[in-house]
């Protein structure tokens, strides 16, 4: 078994945001897992950049409500909310709380030719 405490991986501002990368990248303490893993936050009333990038992305929702706004499309998201996003997708995550963060998990991954899961390493 592995177990991976994110409260003690050093948050960083990406995308401008707090993320924890936990996995699957060089600054995450594991880097031999297939998918990449952040915790993410987004504070009372912040928003991150709006971006894309090569990878497919799952967002669930952990703690708070927001919206993510998806291509030309904006979607209500609250905790145990489920978000897939395709490859190259520009999209953007922002919290719709004056008070509380918005916590969620992204895991993303490359998607090799003709599958709909993670390349194989």
């Amino acid at each position: 078994m592995l177990l991976l405490r994110s409260a003690e991986i050093p948050p960083s501002d990406e995308f401008g945001i707090s993320v924890n990368r936990i996995a699957a990248d060089a600054r995450a303490p594991e880097p031999s897992i297939p998918v990449g893993l952040m915790k993410c936050v987004v504070p009372p009333g912040g928003s991150s950049t709006r971006h894309s990038h090569e990878d497919k992305e799952l967002f669930f929702v952990a703690e708070g409500d927001g919206t993510i706004t998806a291509g030309e499309a904006e979607f209500n998201i609250t905790k145990g909310d489920v978000a897939i996003l395709d490859a190259h997708e520009a999209h953007s995550v922002r919290n719709i709380s004056a008070a509380d963060p918005l916590i969620f998990l992204s895991v993303y991954w490359i998607e090799k030719e003709g599958s709909s899961g993670p390349a194989e390493a």
